[in-house]
């Protein structure tokens, strides 16, 4: 049964459908997600222009809730320290509990390299590491918020796609707290070499 949907209606709910079936690991399309929703593929072409306009504004609202959650992390934490350790952890709480969103939000082609709201929202997540550094009085704020996401998305990404070295155990908690350490240690490095 079809549903029937108003105003903005069917394009939210397109954007909820395209991240259930992100998360389930489904192929993804505008008719894919119409069938999912139940009505015609052409119903979602008057909200997107085309599957790589769907996924980009998907892309956009993963970013925006990514950020959200790194804010609300460290909510009234004044030390920023503390906050880099707070932001850090929730980092990889959300990678961990999304991948497949992590992955979308942090594709190499497009969407995120083209869409503009994709994008807009990814400066959005990584002014709050530039935020980090500036409150440290870094001298070069953006290339030290660089550091801190090399540390986090890298230790990320070794975690999903290498098998890691035997030496190194299956010590991912302790290897997340060291990763954890080496960003707030980049934070006391910036803030020493300050001036």
């Amino acid at each position: 049964m079809k549903r029937s949907y108003h105003h903005g209606d069917l394009r939210r709910a397109s954007l909820r459908a395209t991240l259930e079936g992100l998360d389930e690991g489904a192929a993804l399309s505008v008719r894919t997600v119409a069938q999912r929703l139940g009505v015609s593929h052409n119903a979602l072409y008057r909200h997107f222009k085309s599957a790589e306009d769907l996924l980009g504004e998907a892309a956009a609202l993963c970013l925006r809730s990514f950020t959200e959650r790194l804010q609300a992390s460290a909510k009234g934490t004044q030390d920023v320290l503390e906050r880099c350790r707070l932001m850090c952890r929730e980092y990889f709480d959300f990678a961990a509990a999304y991948p497949k969103r992590y992955d979308l939000m942090f594709a190499t082609n497009a969407p995120l390299s083209t869409h503009a709201s994709a994008t807009e929202a990814g400066e959005e997540a990584f002014s709050l590491l530039i935020e980090l550094a500036r409150a440290v009085d870094a001298s070069a704020p953006e290339a030290t918020a660089f550091e801190l996401w090399t540390l986090l998305h890298g230790t990320v990404e070794l975690f999903k796609h290498a098998a890691l070295p035997a030496k190194l155990g299956d010590h991912r908690a302790e290897l997340i707290d060291r990763a954890v350490a080496s960003c707030i240690a980049t934070l006391e490095r910036a803030q020493a070499h300050r001036g």
